[in-house]
């Protein structure tokens, strides 16, 4: 018998073990992760607030080379935290991949002196489909784009680990930053802890949710269009009544923030446009 690290609480446990005894996470014979059933409803909620705005969101690159998930392209992020959930967004805030608390597995910080010593280390070690268990958590198994070297501006990286809806296999996102992140998955565990103890039942929950979910796929979709309205075809004058129509509709949804941003800034150009024409 041998002991490995717990992907979600990070406590030593058997290899042998069927789920950990300690944050209950299912694991089977081999001590791999077993995929969770998901929830009918995989809506994230509403964005959440606090005082301190990096509780709730980091802002960081991702790098295509450093991950083996397809599909995000290579640029600035945002990751956002919901009341169910954490959202990437791209540089402008639009949506690029929502990840629900169900198919989370862990969320851990680590450096960038961290990720290459591991680099070197990695050879022999169990990858269970795109993530690594052990040692500092989850590591990304694709590593070979990391490279040897440190990177200016980049102090510390995201890891999530989470499991693909559509495949039922587990992943990994790297998203590196010069913030702090601590800070931000004690926020996310404090939150996922809270809604395990709710005692409201999940089919009751899930219904009552339904047009929530509905007002959020369509604030996204209003958003996409005016921003392609916007930056696109140019049609300034048909995208700040969409931007002017999201805030109205949707004014508690991160599309009427964002959507805020958008009316202001064009505001201000405008207006220093006409100043420079006096």
């Amino acid at each position: 018998m041998a002991l490995i690290n717990c992907p979600e609480c990070k406590k030593e446990i058997s290899d042998k073990a069927s789920s950990c005894p300690n944050c209950g996470l299912p694991l089977n014979r081999e001590g791999e992760l077993i995929c969770p059933n998901f929830p009918s409803n995989l809506s994230l909620g509403s964005p959440m607030t606090a005082w301190f705005e990096w509780e709730l969101r980091i802002h960081g690159y991702f790098e295509s080379k450093e991950n083996v998930v397809e599909g995000i392209p290579s640029g600035k992020v945002h990751v956002l935290l919901y009341e169910r959930g954490i959202s990437i967004r791209g540089s402008w805030y639009l949506s690029v991949i929502d990840i629900h608390n169900s198919q989370i597995i862990s969320l851990s910080q680590t450096t960038q002196e961290e990720l290459i010593q591991k680099k070197k280390s990695v050879v022999g070690r169990a990858i269970v489909g795109g993530i690594l268990t052990g040692g500092i958590g989850a590591i990304i198994g694709g590593m070979s784009g990391l490279g040897s070297k440190t990177k200016k501006g980049i102090k510390y990286y995201l890891i999530i680990n989470y499991w693909d809806i559509k495949t039922k296999k587990p992943m990994s996102i790297l998203i590196g930053t010069d913030t702090e992140i601590a800070l931000f998955i004690k926020k996310w565990e404090k939150e996922k802890g809270a809604e395990k103890k709710q005692t409201v039942s999940d089919n009751s929950l899930y219904r009552d949710d339904e047009p929530q979910k509905t007002d959020i796929l369509r604030s996204k979709e209003l958003f996409q269009k005016a921003y392609n309205l916007h930056y696109k075809t140019g049609a300034l004058s048909d995208a700040l009544e969409l931007y002017k129509q999201i805030i109205s509709t949707f004014p508690d949804s991160a599309e009427a923030g964002y959507a805020r941003i958008q009316v202001k800034e064009t505001e201000n150009n405008n207006y220093g446009e006409h100043r420079s024409c006096l």
